[in-house]
């Protein structure tokens, strides 16, 4: 195994270390070999042998567990005696799984858990062997040779590698000699030169071991030969140079486990944001004596009743239509459930259509339901970890498909004992609660939505809000705490007429004592009772009343609406105080003094402005939004802009988004009185002081970073909705642009360089397909080289921008240079291979692309897909003749 054998060198041992170590060199790799003791087997003596080894080598990069195992042939896997398998990510594995460790069910053992996957350089090492093993330039036909020079090696000692049909009662002894030959399992030859086969995917591990002393001694020596020889041959394709680059095993030990699982789960994570965390947990003083009744009604009860569990699944679903509280109804549920079973796993998800994607996606939903898992039961850390965070199921940054998370949580459910889930949204949990059901679980489970007539349910529970006595009690102390009317008789009709007009609909109440409030306080007792019947019964026609009541400060209105509509994200209210601003008067556009311009002063402008349609949520990093999510579906569902602003026509959209350009470009150009003081050497991004000076320019500026990230966002969204951008486009002030969207860059490599910074390369890089198609019909250079990834085409294959790719790859841009060298992939093949671009890899080749074009982070094309698990694009680029090499060598 060892090229050259060390001396045993000095080091730190503990005093438990009985292991005794060979240590040597491979292909320059310095190599500590430890075997387990005798007589001792199994995967505890091994953790414990490993444990002492990596406390004993600190300076361990990884390991390779080399040794013997149990091959298991089947259609797809001709497993013959002395072949390799190698464990390597496949599905939710990483590669090896313990298929003795699990939960005991009554149809046996539930298994759960697997290992992690290798670290990168050995994953990218395997493809290499791969790769030479297609094109005949493996050496480990040279290894198994040098080891048949040792008679304990040799394949001859191993004795004949037969195998019995499984259905085969075999003789009892300790050998198979006396075996009916008959039962033998035949085989076809091996075609000629193939002495030992490798096989790649999930290993089986466990701790019932299975042995017969008399077989392994004969073949023992042979098998764990062949693997030493593979072992060999993976470390010598690895730059010694490339392995210094990694972490240290204690390094990567350490960080991993549950701090990793939740870190990936929580970033960002629905339902842990401060303003999430108080819409949950604090019902407001007027809303916490309501919703007592849900407690005691037939179907909660049911509900929570262990033997109609079999009836019901588990499963409550609370109806109701928009506005009607079904959101404070939950609440005051899942903090009741929190106070009364301390003895159960209480979970939490809160749909937020209000709030950003992952607040109102499925992705999201899994994720927050996943970490609240992790954080209470820490045990089901295993079932985390047999998704491998270097499995294809990621994408860029760690992001989540929403396959996988199913997969993970249908797992965890499996693990699980006892535990309620509480949550805002229908989706999934019906095959999760049979599922529970089918293992003894008592698993319940509690949603509500407005309703579906298309969705049904086979097993569930059923609460409508509309007509329960409850729901119009809580109705009616509401008005009778809120409406500050007075007790009079006159009084008393319009609290009874509000009741019976509200249709059980909780917001039109809110809205409605709002309004006859504020008549009340200006002395107008009189005419209450008209202004009631004036007020339209249906909560949209109320929306569109409030909305065109008056037309003063219209365009205000108008441009908070598009603002808490078209924004690329929610904005907090210093932001949107100066988005309405940059937009209606630009002029006025300044640095922020908060002590001139309060907290106070914006949340009451941004009340006025909206007309109580928008609020500020409570928290430490408030947020402006819709009072309701049915202002949204108002606004954009039932037309109720159209109905509103007709001047608008139908592309009220495209509009808005060149509304909101504008307002970015204007508050881009603000210099005023108090120009931006910003040097023009910026300090490095990663230092404290760029930190503090982003910090500044916040402060003083607070609209302006999302004015620099989202201008081009607005712009592209316009052109897209019909709104030509080319003048935009040929007036947009580059120079300026870069500067300040590299002083918010806090990572010093995507900043962007003299060099290359053209339009359309920034437009690439940000994914605004309409007016890189606008660029290019304008003539833009697409071969024009410079930045991180060296052109426009690698740049949107880097920000996996697929369809801008493809328009620059166009047939009528027939100029493009496919082979141009440089940037962080070296060229736009290997860039596409290694985003997995197949119909980007098949165009460039189409285009003649060079195939074994070398440089980038991979070296070439080939092992760029390799490396990203993209098989069919490593097939395609092989029939193109491409070869591999190892970065490096």
């Amino acid at each position: 195994m060892l090229d050259e054998k060390h001396e045993d060198a000095i080091r730190e041992v503990g005093d438990n270390d009985e292991n005794v170590y060979c240590m040597g060199s491979v292909a320059g790799h310095n190599v500590v070999i430890v075997c387990l003791p005798a007589g001792h087997i199994g995967n505890n003596p091994a953790a414990a042998v490993a444990t002492q080894m990596r406390a004993a080598f600190k300076g361990i990069r990884f390991g390779l567990m080399v040794g013997i195992g149990g091959g298991v042939p089947s259609a797809e896997a001709d497993i013959r005696l002395g072949d390799v398998v190698v464990s390597q990510p496949q599905w939710t594995f990483g590669g090896v799984v313990q298929y003795d460790f699990g939960r005991t069910t009554p149809n046996g053992l539930e298994r759960i858990g697997s290992l992690n996957s290798p670290p990168q350089i050995l994953l990218s090492a395997v493809s290499t062997v791969q790769a030479n093993a297609i094109v005949s330039e493996s050496t480990l036909s040279d290894h198994l040779s040098t080891l048949e020079r040792i008679p304990t090696f040799q394949r001859c000692r191993a004795g004949p590698d037969l195998l019995f049909k499984a259905a085969y009662n075999h003789e009892h002894g300790t050998t198979c000699d006396q075996c009916s030959a008959e039962s033998r399992q035949p085989r076809p030859e091996r075609e000629s030169g193939v002495e030992v086969a490798v096989h790649y995917g999930t290993i089986a591990s466990g701790n019932q071991v299975m042995k017969d002393a008399a077989e392994r001694d004969r073949w023992q020596a042979y098998a764990a030969g062949t693997a030493a020889a593979y072992a060999k041959e993976l470390l010598s394709v690895i730059p010694a140079a490339e392995v210094m680059n990694t972490r240290r095993a204690e390094d990567a030990m350490n960080g991993a486990s549950s701090q990793s699982s939740e870190r990936y789960l929580q970033s960002p994570s629905p339902d842990r944001a401060p303003h999430k965390r108080k819409r949950i947990e604090n019902l407001s003083s007027s809303e916490s004596g309501f919703r007592e009744w849900l407690l005691k009604s037939e179907q909660y009860l049911n509900w929570l009743d262990t033997i109609k569990v079999g009836e019901h699944h588990g499963f409550l679903w609370i109806k109701g239509k928009a506005g009607t509280g079904k959101s404070t109804l939950m609440k005051f549920a899942l903090l009741n459930a929190r106070k009364t079973m301390k003895d159960r796993i209480v979970l939490s998800f809160f749909f937020n259509a209000r709030g950003e994607d992952i607040e109102k996606s499925t992705i999201g939903t899994y994720r927050s339901l996943l970490l609240q898992l992790l954080e209470r039961l820490p045990a089901l850390q295993s079932v985390f970890d047999s998704l491998s965070l270097s499995t294809s199921k990621f994408t860029t940054d760690h992001e989540w498909n929403a396959e996988s998370l199913k997969t993970l949580l249908e797992q965890a459910i499996r693990a699980l004992g006892d535990s309620s889930v509480v949550r805002d949204m229908i989706q999934f949990f019906e095959h999760i609660g049979d599922l529970a059901v089918s293992n003894g679980i008592r698993f319940q489970v509690c949603f509500s939505s407005r309703h579906y007539p298309y969705i049904t349910i086979r097993n569930g529970l059923e609460l409508v809000l509309e007509g329960q006595e409850g729901h119009s009690q809580d109705i009616t102390e509401y008005v009778e705490t809120e409406l500050k009317i007075g007790k009079s008789k006159i009084a008393q009709q319009i609290r009874a007429e509000l009741q019976g007009k509200a249709s059980g609909i909780f917001m039109w109440v809110v809205l409605v004592v709002g309004i006859l409030n504020k008549e009340s306080d200006r002395g107008k007792i009189l005419t209450l009772r008209q202004k009631l019947q004036e007020i339209p019964a249906d909560l949209h026609e109320l929306f569109r009343d409030i909305l065109t009541r008056d037309s003063h400060d219209k365009d205000e209105l108008v441009l908070c609406i598009q603002w808490v509509l078209f924004a690329k994200q929610p904005l907090s209210p210093e932001q949107l105080y100066h988005a309405i601003y940059a937009g209606a008067d630009p002029g006025v556009v300044t640095e922020w003094d908060p002590e001139e311009i309060t907290k106070d002063v914006v949340k009451r402008f941004i009340l006025s402005s909206s007309k109580g349609l928008a609020e500020v949520t409570v928290s430490k990093e408030p947020k402006a939004q819709f009072i309701h999510e049915s202002v949204r579906d108002f606004l954009l569902k039932d037309n109720g802009l159209g109905k509103i602003w007709p001047e608008f026509g139908s592309n009220f959209q495209g509009q808005s988004h060149e509304r909101l350009k504008q307002c970015c470009f204007n508050y881009i150009s603000v210099d005023g009185a108090t120009p931006l003081k910003i040097p023009d050497d910026l300090p490095k991004a990663s230092s404290q002081q760029a930190a503090s000076l982003r910090k500044s320019v916040t402060q003083t500026f607070p609209f302006l970073e999302y004015t620099v990230h989202n201008v081009l966002y607005h712009a592209d969204a316009a052109e897209g909705g019909g709104i030509p951008q080319a003048d935009f486009l040929d007036s947009f002030p580059l120079p300026r642009w870069v500067k300040l969207d590299n002083l918010f860059e806090k990572h010093e490599v995507r900043r962007h360089t003299e060099r290359g910074r053209t339009p359309l390369y920034v437009t690439a890089e940000k994914g605004a397909s309409a007016i890189t198609r606008t660029l290019l019909d304008k003539g833009a250079d697409v071969n024009a080289q410079g930045g991180r990834y060296g052109n426009a085409l690698q740049a949107a294959l880097a920000g996996g921008h697929k369809e801008i790719a493809m328009l620059l790859l166009d047939k009528d841009a027939d100029d493009a240079d496919v082979n141009a060298q440089g940037g962080h992939y070296g060229n736009a093949l290997q860039a596409a291979s290694s985003g997995g671009h197949e119909a980007v890899v098949k165009l460039l080749l189409d285009k003649d692309a060079d195939v074994n074009a070398q440089g980038g982070l991979y070296g070439n094309a080939l092992q760029a897909a390799l490396a990203g698990g993209h098989k069919e694009i490593a097939t395609l680029l092989q029939t193109k003749g491409a070869f591999v090499r190892y970065k490096g060598c």
